[in-house]
């Protein structure tokens, strides 16, 4: 047998050598070259189309919860747990979306003032203030009047005013701060007005005599009737004094300033009486006054209403003319946004013909004595705001139950009388 010829490393490294194993190895596997990439083309293409696929398909998931989002009830929680954030976010957008739109706009609450007396001292702190909102809200009340200067002269809450701080008029509860009982009902819905006593006041009077009214024979103090002491309305001090703590008032976001025994004090023999040097009679002076506190107002506030309250004996009898009143006047001139007078049947003088017809024993019977009423005042409705003041308090040996307050507003509904106040001297409604 013939041995095969040995290749020596020499003729591997032949470039004969090399060249065949080239040409060989071409011809062996160009075929599974070709295939491979034909392969790698396919898995890329299959990639690509996949990937495509992928970003339509979260498109059209992102787009379906953007706009199932949009329209879909504000009550409704989003769905998938994936989801959790953002049904938290759109639950609180929402819930504010309805308060919103259920916000009630509280200066509008002015031509539909159904309302009750608040007398602030009686609280003892801003839990029985939310307890007694509660309990008003229930009974369908979105007012409340607050006393800022009382009849005898005391401010129930801390108000800047040197002259107050001096004659010891300021009376406040730390647990009652004014501008967080304001802030509590506006946030309840419930308008604030505020009422100030004028020139009836026991502190400032005893504190500034040149303030106040004296009698002539002795130059001290002057009373009324029933004891009380009076600024005198011809004194500039004593005017400035009522002008600064209205200012103040307005200040602590009430919705409506009211002023109360604003003129001088009905008597039948003034000898007695020292008004003191004046160029003004008593008619004039008032309605300047009046003139003033609205021009005051206008200019630190023009949002806020102003009214006046004059009792309900002015205008069934005539009063003396020492009170210095004259409704008409201070209407013509238009010095005020509504008047405020007391349709409280324990208020109507005994035997008194009103509206044509003579009330005998007025407490006993509400409705027909606030329908006499409605009768006497129609004239003045028109004219102005007119909101009257009802009783619901027991007088005369008659207790003012649901039924009795109810009869006083059924008057004044067939009058067409849609604002009132309700009055009890110790928050109970």
């Amino acid at each position: 047998m013939q041995n095969k010829k040995r290749v020596s490393n020499k003729n591997r490294n032949s470039s004969y050598y090399k060249s065949q194993v080239r040409k060989n190895n071409r011809n062996g596997y160009s075929f599974y070259d070709t295939a491979r990439k034909r392969q790698m083309n396919s898995y890329l293409r299959t990639i690509g189309v996949l990937f495509v696929f992928m970003i339509v398909v979260s498109g059209f998931i992102f787009l379906g919860i953007f706009l199932k989002n949009i329209v879909a009830d504000e009550s409704e929680p989003a769905l998938g747990e994936e989801n959790e954030n953002m049904s938290v976010i759109i639950g609180e957008e929402a819930e504010e979306a309805d308060n919103i739109e259920e916000a009630v706009d509280i200066p509008q609450i002015y031509y539909n003032y159904n309302g009750v007396y608040l007398d602030i001292q009686k609280l003892r702190n801003l839990e029985d203030l939310e307890e007694f909102i509660a309990d008003i809200k229930e009974k369908g009340i979105n007012a409340v009047n607050i006393d800022i200067k009382t009849e005898t002269g005391i401010i129930p809450f801390e108000i800047e005013n040197s002259t107050a701080f001096i004659v010891g008029a300021i009376h406040a509860n730390e647990n009652l701060p004014i501008a967080e009982v304001i802030e509590i009902l506006h946030e309840n819905d419930i308008y604030v007005s505020g009422t100030v006593v004028c020139f009836k006041d026991e502190y400032a009077s005893a504190t500034y005599p040149l303030y106040s009214l004296t009698r002539r024979s002795d130059g001290l103090r002057w009373s009324d009737a029933n004891g009380n002491h009076w600024l005198n309305a011809h004194s500039e001090g004593a005017r400035e004094y009522i002008k600064e703590i209205v200012l103040e008032s307005v200040k602590l976001n009430f919705n409506e300033i009211i002023l109360s025994n604003f003129f001088f004090p009905n008597i039948a023999n003034t000898n007695d009486l020292d008004y003191g040097d004046n160029t003004l009679n008593r008619y004039d002076m008032i309605t300047e006054f009046v003139r003033e506190i609205r021009e005051e107002i206008n200019l630190a506030a023009p949002n806020i209403k102003f009214g006046i309250n004059i009792p309900l004996r002015y205008f069934l009898t005539v009063p003396h003319d020492t009170t210095g009143i004259n409704p008409n006047s201070i209407l013509d001139a238009k010095l005020c946004d509504f008047i405020m007078t007391s349709f409280a049947p324990s208020d109507i003088p005994t035997s008194i013909s009103i509206g044509g017809s003579v009330i005998r024993d007025a407490a006993q019977n509400p409705y027909t004595s606030v329908k006499a009423l409605c009768e006497h005042f129609k004239d003045y409705i028109p004219r102005v705001m007119f909101r009257p003041i009802l009783q619901a308090y027991d007088s005369d040996g008659v207790r003012y139950d649901n039924d009795n307050i109810k009869a006083q507003k059924q008057a004044l509904f067939e009058a067409d009388i849609k604002v009132w106040q309700l009055l009890n001297f110790y928050n109970l409604y």
